[in-house]
């Protein structure tokens, strides 16, 4: 399924929410990437 096939609105909501999560994953990225240095 491609997102063009949702409404304007929802295209948005999920763009919303993709941008959110990267957010998240960026934060908690180097948090890891400290842990593995320390780890090793």
């Amino acid at each position: 399924m491609h997102i063009e096939q949702f409404p304007p609105d929802v295209q948005e909501f999920i763009y919303d929410l993709c941008a959110k999560a990267l957010e998240r994953a960026a934060k908690l990225i180097p948090i890891v990437s400290e842990e593995v240095e320390v780890g090793s």
